[in-house]
């Protein structure tokens, strides 16, 4: 998995373990990419589509409950 560092996502829904992120910057992560939240670290979230240029639907892989 790539591990670029993309600052600037914001999560806009939550449905179970499939969450969907906003970048709204020209930085974007790629699919396949692991993601970490800057308020819980230990949350892991891998991109797994572009449902738009802006939006990465992503698949939690731990701390789902702390994404709220």
């Amino acid at each position: 998995m790539d591990q670029t560092l993309v600052e600037h996502g914001k999560i806009v829904k939550i449905k179970d373990y499939m969450v969907e992120v906003e970048f709204l910057g020209a930085e974007k992560p790629q699919t396949n990419t692991l993601l970490t939240l800057k308020h819980s670290p230990r949350a892991k979230l891998v991109g797994l589509q572009w449902l738009n240029p802006q939006t990465l639907v992503c698949m939690a892989l731990s701390e789902h409950n702390n994404l709220y």
